[in-house]
């Protein structure tokens, strides 16, 4: 591939940074991404005699022979169909595109999965704000990730589809035209950067490939070579030293003590102090009439809808509903946990989609307080769930049964990597993350590192803009990816196709 022919304004880049909980996508020199939409997604298994029926009436994915076709679909309701053996006429539905693993975007028969019988539905996909975001019968609730790492294959090609061509708006009657700056982080595995990778350059055609580390793109993005990143996340948080624009993999901390562990906690806590609040989201709801703080919601449930929810869709979005909870009340103190002193801060009202209001206080601060004293504030007695199991137990990592307050993963990282870098990293720590927006919690690490490094100089650097803290790797591989002399790194299709995934670990990324 020329590098010359992505330099300059003759075509723009696109970033994507998949996320556990959301996908950012935009134009590289763009100031913030165009598209950000849940990482989840929804899916149907179709070989149900009662939805295949559904389907086959409502969306035409059957020919007039009544086969269903072999392709991935994509609607602009986010809806994307996986089906095998097509007829050779099969028919697309009015709003809707095909996707093959070819990158030619024809649809062409081609068997998804060969062991699948002829005319056998597997799934319908549901992606972006159209999918886990909407209400229908039936459907599940799948996550992509596992420990920050990419593990479905099934569902990433349709991910990465929906992005293109629905969020983006790009045509799907020829490969995009535009190479793909992707992330990943830094523990991530050659498997998963290989199957990114194949994913976008045998699934969409795309002409160029990057994959940056992520917190490299948050140094980037902070206008930093040298960086401790620290970012709290949806299902983990990390420490990753950033030297000279490189990731030290031996400093890099993380541990599954994120917001989906607090959310957990949380969501045990409202259902038995506010037992009244159902924790349910408005797409079950009927009808529902204003009631006084305290008193039980005097709301009439959609049943019929009700009795078709999954659990994993429920799950998802009472997941949600705690999240806005946690959004609108719980802060950090400062100075550490005080009943005394967090009895005399002002309550917050919260109102939850039931209808169910009332007013906390002295919680919004003990909740939280697990971030920092996991030993004393997290209730073992709950169940964690069942994604965050999946961080392992090595130098690097620790499991939920070794799990260390954040200013000591802060600590230990530090002082994992070599001594002459100590210091201009404690200079340098950027916090990123939804989870760091958090009131109280930046001021409270910053408290926290004090005491456990005394003498030391401390400078955290966390953004007032809650827009610059939570896409921050999508802002430094947006700001990246749009420098000329980055270009030289673009790994190409001809080069994929000569060399195969082994040139991905020849390109390195220095700032």
């Amino acid at each position: 591939m020329n590098p010359a022919t992505y330099g300059g304004d003759e075509v723009s880049a696109i970033v994507i940074d998949i996320g556990t909980q959301t996908t950012r996508s935009g134009f590289a020199g763009e100031e913030t991404p165009r598209s950000v939409v849940p990482t989840a997604f929804g899916y149907l298994n179709l070989s149900s005699s009662h939805y295949h029926h559904q389907s086959t009436s409502n969306s035409n994915l059957a020919g007039e022979d009544g086969d269903v076709g072999a392709s991935i679909s994509t609607s602009g309701d986010g809806d994307n169909s996986m089906a095998v053996d097509a007829p050779s006429d099969r028919r697309t539905p009015e709003g809707e595109s095909n996707l093959n693993l070819n990158g030619n975007g024809n649809t062409n028969g081609n068997t998804v999965n060969g062991n699948n019988k002829r005319g056998k539905v597997e799934k319908r996909f549901f992606m972006g704000d159209q999918g886990v975001n909407m209400w229908r019968e039936g459907m599940e609730v799948g996550s992509l990730m596992r420990d920050g790492i990419i593990t479905d294959p099934e569902a990433l090609p349709h991910l990465l589809h929906h992005t293109l061509h629905t969020s983006l708006s790009l045509p799907t009657s020829e490969p995009t035209a535009h190479p793909l700056l992707l992330t990943e982080p830094a523990w991530n595995t050659r498997q998963a950067r290989e199957l990114l990778a194949e994913v976008a350059f045998e699934g969409e055609g795309v002409p160029g490939v990057y994959i940056a580390c992520s917190s490299v793109l948050s140094a980037f993005a902070a206008g930093k070579g040298t960086a401790l990143i620290v970012d709290v996340g949806s299902d983990l948080v990390s420490v990753v030293p950033v030297c000279d624009g490189y990731a030290i993999r031996s400093g890099t901390k993380r541990q599954p003590l994120s917001i989906t562990l607090l959310n957990s906690q949380i969501q045990t806590f409202l259902k038995h102090s506010h037992s009244s609040t159902s924790l349910l989201p408005h797409h079950l709801i009927k009808s529902r009439k204003p009631v006084g703080l305290g008193q039980p919601p005097q709301v009439q449930w959609n049943q019929a809808r009700v009795d078709k929810t999954t659990e994993s869709w429920k799950s998802y979005w009472t997941n949600k509903v705690v999240d806005g909870w946690r959004e609108g009340c719980a802060e950090v103190m400062v100075g550490g946990y005080s009943p005394e002193l967090a009895r005399s801060k002002p309550t917050k009202m919260y109102e939850f989609p039931d209808g169910y209001g009332a007013q906390f206080g002295e919680e919004r601060f003990r909740l939280t307080e697990s971030i920092f004293n996991p030993e004393a504030f997290l209730d073992k007695t709950i169940a964690p769930p069942e994604q965050l199991y999946a961080t392992p137990s090595a130098p690097t990592a620790h499991p939920l049964n070794e799990l260390r307050g954040l200013a000591d993963l802060v600590h230990d990282s530090v002082f994992a990597v070599d001594s002459d870098h100590r210091a201009v990293l404690l200079q340098n720590i950027v916090l990123v993350g939804g989870g760091s927006t958090i009131p109280g919690l930046a001021d409270r690490l910053n408290h926290e590192l004090s005491l456990k490094i005394p003498g030391s100089k401390l400078k955290i650097h966390a953004p007032g803009n809650s827009i610059e803290r939570r896409h921050s790797v999508w802002l430094g591989g947006s700001i990246l990816a749009s420098l000329g002399t980055f270009h030289q790194l673009w790994v190409g299709a001809e080069e994929w196709k000569e060399h195969g995934p082994a040139i991905l670990a020849q390109r390195e990324l220095r700032l």
